[in-house]
């Protein structure tokens, strides 16, 4: 009883602190971006998250500094994704998306 009681408020505590982020919708304009992400700590790792990015149309070029924690990103073609796509990409490689600049910075 005691360990159900402690289970179900652990569960409702954890939710609390959950926030929910929207990221724009909008085609990145520039012919390329940099992205923050957290967790490149290794080859296999920025494997991961390549293999996510070149999925999505207009992305070329994928550069992952592990020590930064940064992907650069070549944008061509008609289509550019956008900072949701790329976010959606990063979190489907099992990282966490933290930002990005778009640019040549």
């Amino acid at each position: 009883m005691r360990y159900s009681i402690l289970l179900i408020l652990t569960m409702a505590i954890a939710g609390c602190g959950e926030k929910t982020t929207s990221f724009n919708d909008e085609p990145i304009e520039a012919s390329a971006a940099t992205i923050r992400a957290d967790g490149l700590m290794c080859p296999k790792c920025a494997n991961n998250v390549t293999l996510q990015l070149d999925k999505i149309q207009g992305v070329e070029d994928i550069r992952v500094n592990m020590n930064l924690g940064t992907i650069r990103v070549k944008l061509t073609g008609d289509h550019h994704p956008s900072e949701a796509e790329l976010a959606q990409a990063i979190k489907d490689g099992g990282f966490t998306f933290r930002s990005v600049k778009e640019g040549d910075q």
